[in-house]
């Protein structure tokens, strides 16, 4: 069932809402946790915020590709999101901040949607990446031990899920189909070993 362009916006709003709940969280105190002596953690903070750079690269490929659609201003305001998460990983990425994409995963996903011929497809794709992210996350906050990255992640995550619900809604997907069970797993996360940073 087609979603009306009034819902969809509405769903954008909360979503961005929930987001800017998390940054702001995160601005009252996380960046001033020290994470330089825990390697583990800036490591993840990394590849968190590489990850991030990729998926507002992969934002901005779609953005191109949906210039005057109804679903444009939603994808923009994804890939602020994105480009604000990365920012708030960098912070926590101690000695290894990141600039650039994660290369492979924007080396696998930009010419996937480059080639992307419609709307839906596109759409299609960029939905199963924001669900990889969440699944992500999900992985990062079992192998972190710092609160404020533990706190990020944790705020962070569920702006990525509610990405995928918007989406997905956009796709026409029932609900059963976009809300992931009674919690979030690691299934299809992006594995730091095959997504290394350089």
């Amino acid at each position: 069932m087609p979603i009306a362009h009034g819902e969809l916006l509405a769903l954008a709003r909360q979503v961005d809402i929930q987001h800017r709940m998390g940054m702001d969280r995160f601005a009252a105190g996380g960046a001033d946790t020290p994470t330089t002596n825990l390697v583990a953690d800036t490591a993840l903070a990394a590849f968190a915020a590489s990850i991030e750079l990729a998926l507002v690269d992969a934002y901005a490929i779609v953005n191109r590709k949906l210039a005057g659609t109804a679903a444009a201003p939603l994808t923009r305001l994804f890939a602020s999101h994105h480009l604000a998460h990365a920012n708030a990983f960098n912070q926590l990425a101690g000695a290894t901040p990141v600039s650039a994409a994660n290369p492979n995963l924007i080396r696998s996903l930009g010419p996937q949607l480059g080639a992307t011929p419609d709307e839906l497809a596109l759409l299609a794709l960029i939905y199963a990446t924001e669900n990889r992210a969440a699944a992500t996350y999900q992985y990062a906050l079992e192998n972190l031990t710092v609160p404020a990255t533990i706190t990020l992640t944790a705020s962070i995550m569920p702006v990525e899920c509610q990405h995928a619900v918007v989406l997905g809604t956009l796709l026409g997907k029932a609900a059963k189909e976009t809300v992931p069970g009674s919690y979030q797993t690691k299934d299809g996360y992006l594995d730091p070993a095959q997504y290394p940073i350089a």
